[in-house]
């Protein structure tokens, strides 16, 4: 079983996801995206279009080719900027989706709807894609150089440029293709990123409710008890009032909301509450946080979600704990200098 938590063995799941993420990526692009001549994002749509005109100009040269040839010179600076790790990693996913390029040409009659085409292209796309930054690695071109420029200008967004590429791509279909062309590219290129964060994120939907109530304490026993989560209470103050207010936190997925608002409406019709979206939730009763094993964490486990009956108190214990911690050390320093005047006598 330890062999199973080894770095060796999670290093070697890592390479299966980028290897077979990056096996989906050429098989929806060949099957699927360049038979209809629609464009992915990134550096594989500029390469598809560069191919697509030095062939009209009697310049036979695959997409494959033209891909790894544009990641070379990206490879030097990221070795150098970006770590051996992301480094080798990323050659790996260049090479095998650049193999899968080139070899998976599957003979499959998938019609001749682009609008089909393009749907599921952009999903194994997308699926392989969130496989592959599953695996902790990735398939160089715009993320390579997003990574890169990110590094050397902060203040440009990694965002930005994705989305600068990719409207480079979609520009360059509505000037060498077509309008519709085009279209279809931008449903693959959306399709495929919405695919790749739900691979990489997952389908759990999470909301975090703020309540603001004058029931704190029969609230939470009641979340606590009904819905087995706990939640977080905090003091608040209404700026235009004045007033200090008591509100609670908590975080449920899809199918505690309904139970939780029946819950805040039995206890405190009169409570004031507000969600967001949460993108992702760890520890507690979602997915699990990786910890080391310190010194105050043995275990290694995740912290639970708890239920504070009052902040001054965790805070008040806090400050004991600190003020304990500084006796002992006062009284090992006395303890010290006792022994080395002993032993000096």
């Amino acid at each position: 079983m330890e062999f199973f938590k080894s770095k060796e063995f999670k290093t070697a799941i890592d390479v299966l996801l980028v290897i077979f993420g990056c096996f989906l990526m050429g098989t929806g692009f060949c099957v699927f995206l360049e038979p209809m001549e629609i464009s992915p994002s990134g550096f594989t749509g500029l390469a598809a279009i560069l191919s697509y005109l030095l062939a009209g100009a009697g310049i036979i040269i695959p997409v494959s080719v033209i891909y790894i040839l544009s990641n070379i010179i990206l490879f030097i600076f990221s070795y150098k900027v970006l770590g051996k790790r992301f480094a080798i990693f990323s050659i790996l996913g260049v090479i095998a989706y650049t193999l899968a390029i080139q070899f998976c040409k599957f003979n499959i009659d998938v019609g001749k709807d682009p609008l089909l085409s393009s749907i599921f292209g952009g999903i194994f796309i997308g699926i392989g894609l969130g496989m592959v930054i599953k695996g902790k690695g990735s398939t160089g071109g715009t993320e390579m150089l997003a990574l890169l420029i990110h590094k050397n200008q902060p203040n440009i967004k990694v965002g930005s440029i994705y989305m600068f590429v990719n409207a480079i791509v979609i520009g360059l279909n509505l000037i060498f293709y077509t309008p519709v062309i085009a279209l279809y590219s931008c449903v693959t290129i959306i399709i495929s990123g919405k695919i790749a964060d739900t691979v990489v994120v997952g389908l759990e939907s999470v909301r975090a409710f703020n309540i603001v109530t004058m029931k704190p304490n029969e609230m939470a026993k009641e979340i606590t008890k009904e819905l087995k989560c706990g939640c977080t209470w905090v003091d608040s103050k209404g700026m235009y009032s004045g007033n200090n207010y008591d509100m609670l936190i908590c975080v449920v997925n899809r199918q505690q909301i309904l139970p939780l608002k029946e819950i805040i409406s039995k206890i405190d019709k009169t409570a004031f509450v507000y969600s967001t979206s949460v993108s992702e939730a760890m520890g507690g009763n979602f997915a699990q946080i990786k910890q080391r094993k310190t010194k105050n964490n043995p275990t290694g486990k995740s912290i639970q979600n708890v239920v504070v009956t009052k902040p001054a108190t965790v805070i008040e214990k806090i400050e004991n704990d600190i003020e304990s911690e500084k006796n002992e050390k006062i009284l090992q320093q006395q303890e010290n200098k006792k022994t080395n005047k002993i032993d000096i006598e």
